[in-house]
This record gives C-alpha cells, sequence and structure tokens, in this order.
C-alpha cells in the first residue's frame, strides 16, 4: 500500500511541477515552496506524535547530516532545473538510472556484496525504462547535466540517511524535518537570483493567489510532501538498493503519466519496453529471495 501511495504522489508531483515550470520559469522557487511544505507536513506529524516538543535534536554525526543535508538539496533543486528545460518523461527516464549509482554505493560506502544476477536485473532494469522514452526525448544540454547530477545524489541520500536512522536515535521523520528545512534556506538566494534573471513581474504573479500559477505550485507542493513523506519511511525500512529499483518502478509510472498527460503518443514498442523494465524488477525480486534463503543456510550474509 504505501509502495502504491508512493507511486502516485510521485507521479502527480511530476505532472504539477512541469506544469508550474512550463509557464513560469523558476525552479528555484519551486524547490523553496515544496522543501518548506515538507517540513511543515514533518512538522506536523512528530508533533501529533509525540516526537518532538519544539525543536527535534540533532544526535547524529556531523559529517553523515551535511552529506543528506547536501545531497537532498542538489538532487531537489536540479531536479527542478531539469524539469523546467526538459519534458518531465525524459527528466524520469534518466532518473530511472539511480540503482546503479545505489549499487556503487552501497558496494563502496556500506561495503555490501552483489550477485551477478543483481546486476543484470538493473540493466534490465534501466534499459527498459530507457527505450520506453526514446521517443519521447527532447535533448537540452542543461535538462541533461542537471539531471544526471541529481540522479547521483539522490541514492547517496538514501544511503547515508540509512547511516543516520542506524547510528543515533533520529527517525526518518525527523532526518526529513531539518533537511526540508535547510533545503528551503539554502534556496533563497538562488530563488531571490532566478527573479531578478527572470522578471520580477512574472515571478510574483506566480506567487499570486488569486492567479493560475498558484493553485498548480500548491497541488506540487502538496503532491511532493505526500511521496517524500513516505519515502522517508520506506528508506527506514527497506534496503537502499531495493529503494532504488522501487523507486525505477515508480518512474516507469511516471513517464506513462507524464505521456498521457501531455497527450503523447503512446506505442506498441513503449509497451514493450515497459514490460522489459517490469522484468528486471521480477529477476531482482527473485535473485533477493534467493539470497536469504541462502542466508538462513549458511547462518551468515553473504550478498546483500
Amino acid at each position: 500500500v504505501m509502495f502504491i501511495l508512493w507511486t502516485v504522489f510521485t507521479a502527480f508531483a511530476a505532472l504539477y511541477a512541469k506544469s508550474f515550470l512550463a509557464k513560469y520559469p523558476f525552479p528555484f522557487t519551486l524547490t523553496f515552496a515544496c522543501s518548506l511544505g515538507g517540513a511543515l507536513t514533518s512538522a506536523l506529524f512528530l508533533t501529533k506524535a509525540g516526537s518532538i516538543r519544539g525543536v527535534p535534536k540533532l544526535t547524529a554525526p556531523l559529517f553523515s547530516i551535511v552529506v543528506v543535508i547536501l545531497t537532498h538539496f542538489v538532487g531537489t533543486s536540479l531536479t527542478a532545473v531539469s524539469t523546467a528545460f526538459s519534458t518531465a518523461s525524459f527528466v524520469n527516464t534518466l532518473k530511472a538510472s539511480d540503482p546503479l549509482f545505489a549499487v556503487v554505493g552501497a558496494k563502496y560506502i556500506l561495503h555490501q556484496r552483489f550477485t551477478n544476477v543483481t546486476y543484470i536485473s538493473l540493466i534490465i532494469i534501466v534499459c527498459g525504462i530507457v527505450v520506453a522514452c526514446t521517443t519521447e526525448f527532447e535533448l537540452a544540454f542543461n535538462g541533461l547535466w542537471s539531471v544526471l547530477v541529481s540522479t547521483a545524489c539522490f541514492p547517496f541520500r538514501a544511503l547515508y540517511t540509512k547511516k543516520l536512522i542506524n547510528e543515533s536515535s533520529m527517525q526518518g521523520q525527523t532526518v526529513f524535518f531539518y533537511i526540508s528545512l535547510w533545503c528551503a534556506g539554502l534556496s533563497l538566494f538562488p530563488m531571490w537570483f532566478e527573479a531578478q534573471v527572470g522578471g520580477t513581474e512574472l515571478f510574483w504573479s506566480a506567487l499570486n493567489i488569486h492567479g493560475d500559477g498558484f493553485p498548480i505550485l500548491m497541488k506540487a507542493v502538496a503532491t511532493y510532501a505526500g511521496y517524500n513523506f513516505i519515502s522517508f519511511f520506506l528508506v527506514a525500512e527497506v534496503q537502499p538498493l531495493t529503494y532504488s529499483v522501487g523507486n525505477s518502478v515508480k518512474r516507469l509510472v511516471t513517464i506513462y503519466g507524464s505521456i498521457l498527460y501531455f497527450n503523447n503518443k503512446v506505442t506498441m514498442f513503449n509497451m514493450a519496453a515497459s514490460a522489459i523494465a517490469v522484468g528486471g524488477v521480477f529477476l531482482y525480486s527473485w535473485d533477493r529471495e534467493q539470497a536469504r534463503k541462502l542466508e538462513k543456510e549458511r547462518g551468515s550474509l553473504p550478498v546483500s
């Protein structure tokens, strides 16, 4: 159920973000609004749950905290930048490659080992999602580099968030509260700069509550807060690689949702690519199940 809600919120967040940025090209404004909305959502949850009284405490190593904050800010802001320059399907196609970054991170940071079948399944998943969107590519250099950098950031955010939770008494929502506040704060200067470059009149019209851009912005904020709220529950409960594979399937749904929402033509070629990606997910799931059985038999964890 959580994965389904995560997928729905993510798809709508991408659609609303693209709709807003298509008319108002202010990606850091979108980043600021979404981050502030995410922080408020977490604060309400933590207060309601009795987890905080006032400001939550930072009890984790400083290095891990800084890495999570920076990867979250860079990843979130550059996702908005890439969405402003490229189509939603193009952005989510490239972001589907994040399991590969997750493997690199888990291998060299967490010192985990993987089977050849895991690598093959990841390649199949990524190839399937890339092929699914080849007919929709509108290559723009700014969109290309920004989405690649943002894609590299999120798996490392997931890895270090896991380390934060394991090494401290902090829970996922407390981490999200802090990094959202920092992300909103770090967005203020670039938001002011883009308002000067893009035009202050257009900038303020985007924030006018009686205008047509503000409702779309609020929908983007609400769906962003929703999928990140669920994200930080999932990252605390599942392995980083499993999280990234689920993220890839989520991307596939977002790609097709954007194609349908923006009236793009869907061909049998796209549907076949979708089947390839899903097949990769089944292969990964099978391999993980075999690894768990082997763990029970040997009484240790040879792969992760």
